[in-house]
């Protein structure tokens, strides 16, 4: 699911208009970089606009229920650079003068969503401007609180020893030839009072393995951006990747999921041997009662 909006011409400046700020059609302004090699012919132009990207992971729920999916709430903020907002920044327009809804903004969608996603409403309260400490140029800050169900597929070979990884892929709806999402290497994992619990799953820090007793202000998550193309569009696009390795709670099947199956079977092999062999009707009885508490134990 996309962000909806899309940019519209009436939000144009006009010499009749009272906006304070100039506004632009497409997208902010890019100084031109120009690429010169051994041939002439091979002179080109850069001018995507680079839009930094990182997430803060609030909560994790649900690894694995159902099957190949987890439920995770995250803070994803978008910075990139717009000279529109220089008379804000040298003070000379105020900041609640600023309309939002006029100025351009990237457009994303969430790639391995399965279903249910929850985005903040967008309001002035997400928007900051930043000066850049080195050119002092204007960039603007969205931040917005995301949720939803993600799609992981889960390698289960080494089940109950296995390490999973839990993506969320955050791609770009524009081309990249026009916006290219840049890794910001700030993501992380929040370590507040809600901070993710799991009752099954250890999360992982990034650059020990799996020494997982750690704080969790410590275990950040992997992050990269790629290019990528497939049959749902015409062009290549940017997607952001943040990854948060789990490790599967092996002393938590062994105490609480393998010892409870393992009773239940042996209380079933029981039953053909406490029973008189004419008492059948007695053994089924038996049989269904343990086959109702396996399944009462499975989704409770």
């Amino acid at each position: 699911m996309a962000a909806d909006w899309q940019p519209r011409r009436a939000n144009a400046w006009s010499p009749k208009d009272d906006y304070p700020l100039k506004l632009q059609l497409g997208l902010p302004r890019v100084a031109k970089e120009w690429s010169n090699s051994c041939a002439a012919a091979d002179k080109t132009c850069k001018r995507a606009l680079q839009v930094r990207v990182w997430v803060r992971i609030t909560q994790i729920l649900n690894v694995g229920r159902p099957m190949n999916t987890f439920r995770c709430a995250f803070d994803l903020t978008l910075e990139w650079e717009d000279q529109t907002f220089k008379p804000v920044i040298s003070n000379d327009v105020p900041f609640d003068q600023v309309d939002w809804a006029r100025h351009w903004r990237p457009r994303w969608s969430l790639a391995n969503l399965a279903s249910e996603m929850h985005v903040e409403p967008l309001s002035s309260s997400c928007f900051t401007l930043h000066p850049d400490p080195d050119t002092l140029k204007p960039r603007v800050r969205l931040t917005q609180r995301v949720a939803g169900t993600f799609f992981e597929p889960f390698s289960l070979r080494r089940f109950p020893f296995d390490v999973q990884s839990l993506t969320i892929a955050i791609s770009c709806d524009e081309p990249q030839s026009s916006v290219a999402f840049v890794d910001a290497m700030e993501s992380t994992l929040d370590a507040g009072p809600f901070s993710p619990r799991l009752a099954e799953w250890l999360l992982l820090r990034r650059d020990t393995g799996l020494q997982a007793n750690l704080p969790l202000d410590q275990r950040t998550p992997f992050t990269k951006t790629i290019t990528q193309m497939d049959g749902s569009r015409a062009f290549p696009f940017s997607v952001f990747v943040a990854r948060m390795p789990v490790k599967r709670k092996t002393g938590y099947y062994l105490t609480n999921i393998i010892p409870i199956y393992f009773i239940i079977v042996v209380y079933g092999w029981l039953a053909f041997g406490n029973l008189p062999d004419q008492d059948n009707q007695d053994q089924l009885n038996f049989l269904a009662s343990l086959l109702l508490t396996m399944v009462s134990f499975k989704f409770t």
